[in-house]
């Protein structure tokens, strides 16, 4: 199974570079210079032993921040989540430190997650800039990370912008990788604009099938799509703890519905 995963994904890789030449040749529409960013999951084991496969759909990464030339061709899973070490941090080859704790989408997604997997309210955890706190960031190796858009791009994206790469470039790759990682729950950080679009009739709205949720999770849609669950959430970059605890809720909401006798 796990390895059956692992080569369905690597089978993806080529798709990166086959989609991003395409829209460069087509010269119809804007497109950055820079390289795709590979997404994924950066331990399939650990990911297909979860409670809950959980998948982020988020925007777009960002290298230098420029969405320049020189920008992307690595992997975000496996060249930095895989690569970070219990320190999540590495020397550069300038000698300069790279503190990847302190990226604030990071940290909120593996709060979130840390919340969920230990019945934590946000508050109550130990903050990732402690050395204590700092294992709370090995949450992202077991989540499918998936981005909407795959160029390196700005470190400020327009929702606009990312949604027109995604339709006109990218949507085949993201339903490719969704259907290869079968998520139970697919937590859209200002994407979901993205799924409706391509699932459009299939998506049904189940808010008011679920007690409690407009209470314990205030500012999330909840939808489902065949047996995946998928969250309408705002993004993870700059939130704080209502946004936190709000996705931990709605997480062992889910749980709770899909697994009612082990929860």
């Amino acid at each position: 199974m796990i390895s059956h995963l692992r080569e369905e994904l690597d089978l993806l890789l080529g798709r990166y570079q086959e989609l991003g030449d395409a829209a460069w040749k087509d010269g119809k529409m804007y497109v950055p210079k820079s390289s795709p960013i590979r997404d994924g999951v950066a331990r399939p084991e650990e990911y297909l032993k979860a409670d809950l496969k959980v998948v982020w759909l988020l925007k777009e990464p960002y290298d230098s921040g420029e969405g320049v030339e020189n920008d992307g061709g690595w992997s975000i899973v496996d060249n930095c989540f895989a690569e970070a070490g219990d320190s999540w941090e590495r020397k550069r080859k300038d000698g300069s430190v790279d503190r990847m704790w302190t990226n604030r989408t990071w940290q909120m997604i593996a709060y979130i997650m840390y919340g969920f997997h230990h019945k934590l309210r946000y508050k109550d955890m130990p903050r990732v800039r402690s050395q204590e706190g700092r294992m709370i960031m090995n949450e992202l190796l077991s989540i499918g990370w998936i981005n909407a858009s795959k160029f390196a791009n700005k470190k400020s994206s327009s929702d606009a912008k990312v949604f027109k790469l995604f339709i006109n470039v990218w949507w085949s790759l993201v339903m490719e990788q969704l259907n290869v990682l079968m998520p139970d729950v697919i937590v859209c950080g200002k994407t979901f604009n993205c799924l409706r679009h391509v699932w459009r009739n299939d998506l049904m709205r189940i808010d008011d099938k679920l007690p409690g949720v407009r209470v314990k999770c205030p500012n999330v849609g909840f939808w489902k799509h065949k047996d995946t669950y998928v969250l309408d959430a705002y993004h993870p970059g700059r939130k704080g703890c209502q946004y936190a605890n709000s996705i931990i809720n709605a997480l062992r909401i889910i749980k709770k519905v899909r697994q009612p006798d082990r929860s």
